[in-house]
């Protein structure tokens, strides 16, 4: 059978504004964005590509060390990108058209935009022209004799949508998915029309093309195609070779040969003779590719690979560049931002103008598998909690060049870190929390260790005491007066799961996982009282101060932000949803946090808050709870809505027992665990505007 042992609860009330808005006095001042890259273009000696919607230009002068020379952040996701003297027109899919300024790669800007009827995915330039591949809403025809102000001379739809367009001579050729290759003559761009097509029949989507001289080469679920185009108005099939090469990206030409870029193998194909195609190599797996003399630059969703040509149909790689992660955590000094970018490594960030925030320096592992989770910042040094790889130190005296100077393996996790003086406190997850000497951070030397009930998750130091979040065993008070032999003192077992803690003059708040806030008094160390408990139907993550503001990261997204002058009314005041739910961090009056929609990225947010806030809800009287022979039990001395619900301990609402209203009187709510796995569960009873939360103990 199973046991049940539930905690000894505390009446706690509050007053709540519901707040449903996505943002709530907070008002973004920049962004720096990051994605899938899957577009590449070249000029000279600088290759453009992207990272979800950021722009990122690359010195290639020197091919086996690229470097990022400039970057600049859109409003989408970038999907394709072609260059023409000094500008980069840019489709981004609803954001339509946009016109990128890169006669100073350092410094590219937005000069010109254009909307579009459907979602931009291609485009081609041609002499005072772009032709834009619109998706439904077919090719748009734009001038762009003055790039600042793209003026659309033509439309034309196509039976399908429309993935790529290229152009030679009077004629453009699209990938109209479905509907084949359509030819439309564009000699007069102000009326594009339809001359020709070819199409195969069957589950066939033409996505990509790539035009030279007579032919046209297009890639697609059945094979890779040739048509002969010597007559536009009516193409034929000159050869073809029969494979699957479903989910292709796009096909390269040079010389005798075709390179089609595939998400898991890129194949090269011999077309010197149109009749009779041949699949004579493969290479990595890329969704780009832009080949400058024996180089070849592949895109391959998370970064750059540069790769050089043994033979036509043998690449081999030289070097990589690494442009996609997950911002996990941010550290800010001055106007740098560093960020904990998960498989990315360590990025590093110049945010002194929110407009236009540049990446200016990484450093990111070779190895499989190291993950950076969290960090912090001291002096001239980086110190990286990299999960399974020990503590990673990094030296960022030069933003530019961070290199890695030390690595310290653990038993277990390293989850955090947080540096104080000479001294980084390392936590090790269910290993407890190590004090290493770090006064010369090139040979960090372990002094000191505690073990702590369960698992340390963040930690924040004044004077000699550390408060340690410590998962299901709340918060734990550590005496660090004598680093070399840590001692608790003091703890209070929270209702949830202890992430985070935060203090304000001596007050202690605790983002307490799942859906509660305890703030507690700390006046006594050793004896922590509860002064407030604030719970909503969120999950917080990471919690900072500003003012008499309770700032946290969220499930719901990015930014929740409470006024927290009285403890004992604490209110909702602010918002920003976007998704993120790990990184959060706070410089002046300006946060940092991470972005999950439109992309996996970073924004600089400035809080705006009121004066004054409005009265909530007026509390109900609401009696204890007992869980007892699989029944809730509590009364209520007036009606109200009442909703209960049980989480996991990693804030996954595993059941709804009951939501509707009740009457005056004593209560059961039946709430069986049969169905639940051995281990630890909260629960949220909501009556009106009053709160009570608890943990379940189930045991086989």
């Amino acid at each position: 059978m199973k046991w049940i042992f539930v905690s000894i609860l505390v009446l706690i009330g509050f007053s709540f504004t519901v707040l449903a808005q996505d943002v709530l006095n907070t008002t973004v001042l920049g962004r720096w964005g990051q994605g899938f890259n899957q577009t590449m273009a070249t000029n000279g000696n600088y290759i453009f590509t992207n990272s979800g919607s950021r722009l990122i230009v690359l010195d290639v002068s020197t091919p086996e060390n690229p470097l990022i020379v400039g970057e600049i952040t859109l409003d989408a996701e970038i999907l394709d990108i072609a260059v023409q003297g000094n500008y980069a027109y840019i489709v981004d899919g609803p954001d339509g058209l946009c016109v990128v300024d890169v006669s100073q790669p350092a410094l590219p800007t937005l000069v010109g935009h254009a909307d579009t009827q459907g979602w931009a995915r291609g485009i081609e330039l041609a002499g005072n022209y772009a032709y834009v591949a619109d998706n439904d809403a077919g090719v748009l025809i734009f001038d762009i004799t003055n790039p600042t102000n793209p003026l659309l001379k033509g439309t034309i739809n196509t039976p399908s949508y429309a993935y790529q367009v290229k152009v030679q001579g009077n004629y453009a050729y699209v990938a109209a998915h479905s509907a084949g290759m359509r030819v439309l003559d564009i000699s007069n761009p102000a009326n594009p029309t339809e001359i020709g097509s070819y199409f195969v029949s069957g589950y066939n989507f033409f996505d990509g093309i790539a035009v030279r001289g007579n032919y046209a080469y297009i890639a697609f679920e059945d094979g890779f195609l040739i048509i002969d185009i010597t007559n536009p108005a009516s193409p034929t099939k000159a050869g073809m070779w029969y494979g699957d090469i479903s989910n292709f990206s796009g096909v390269t030409l040079n010389g005798d040969y075709a390179y089609v870029s595939h998400g898991s193998t890129s194949q090269i194909f011999d077309i010197s003779v149109p009749s009779s195609p041949k699949k004579v190599g493969l290479f990595s797996p890329s969704s780009a590719m832009v080949i400058s003399g024996n180089t070849a630059y592949l895109a391959t969703g998370y970064g750059v690979t540069v790769n050089s040509f043994s033979s036509p149909i043998q690449l081999v790689e030289t070097c990589k560049l690494k442009l996609y992660g997950n911002v996990y955590d941010i550290a800010v000094r001055d106007s740098l931002a560093y960020i904990a970018n998960w498989d990315g490594g360590l990025v590093i960030l110049n945010c002194k103008h929110p407009e236009n925030i540049k990446q200016i320096g990484s450093y990111s592992y070779s190895i499989p598998h190291i993950a950076v989770i969290k960090l912090a910042v001291s002096g001239n040094y980086a110190y990286v909690a990299a999960n399974d790889s020990g503590l990673r130190i990094i030296d960022v005296s030069n933003p530019a060049l961070p290199h890695e100077v030390a690595v310290v393996k653990n038993p277990g996790k390293t989850t955090n870190v947080t540096v104080s003086g000479m001294y980084a406190y390392v936590l090790a997850d269910l290993q407890g929390i190590r004090v290493l000497d770090v006064s010369d951070p090139v040979n960090p030397i372990q002094i000191g260790f505690i073990d702590t009930p369960a698992q340390a998750s963040a930690m924040v130091i004044k004077g000699n005491l550390a408060f340690v979040a410590d998962g299901t065993a709340g918060v734990r008070i550590v005496d660090i007066s004598n680093p070399t032999l840590p001692v608790e003192i003091g703890f209070y077992d929270t209702p949830g799961w202890a992430k985070a803690v935060a203090l304000k003059d001596n007050l202690l708040i605790v983002a307490d996982g799942s859906g509660s806030i305890p703030i507690l008094d700390i006046s006594n160390p050793a004896l922590p009282v509860l002064v407030w408990w604030y719970t909503e139907y969120e999950y917080y993550y990471d919690v900072y101060i500003l003012g008499h503001f309770a700032c946290f990261s969220t499930s719901h997204g990015g930014l929740t932000i409470f006024d927290i002058a009285d403890p004992a009314n604490t209110k909702k005041v602010g918002c920003y949803d976007k998704g993120g739910k790990q990184a959060l961090a706070l410089s002046g009056n300006t946060f940092y946090v991470n972005e999950a929609y439109p992309e996996r990225g970073m924004a600089m947010l400035k809080v705006e808050l009121p004066d004054g806030i409005g009265d909530g809800e007026a509390a109900t009287n609401l009696s204890e709870v007992a869980y007892y022979q699989n029944n809730f039990e509590f009364s209520l001395a007036s009606p109200a809505r009442v909703e209960l619900r049980v989480y996991d301990c990693t804030g996954k609402l595993v059941a709804t027992p009951f939501s509707g209203r009740l009457t005056t009187g004593q209560q059961h709510i039946p709430f069986n665990t049969h169905t639940l796995s051995a281990g630890v569960y909260m629960y949220s009873l909501r009556a009106g505007s009053t709160v009570k939360a608890g943990k379940i103990w189930v045991e086989d």
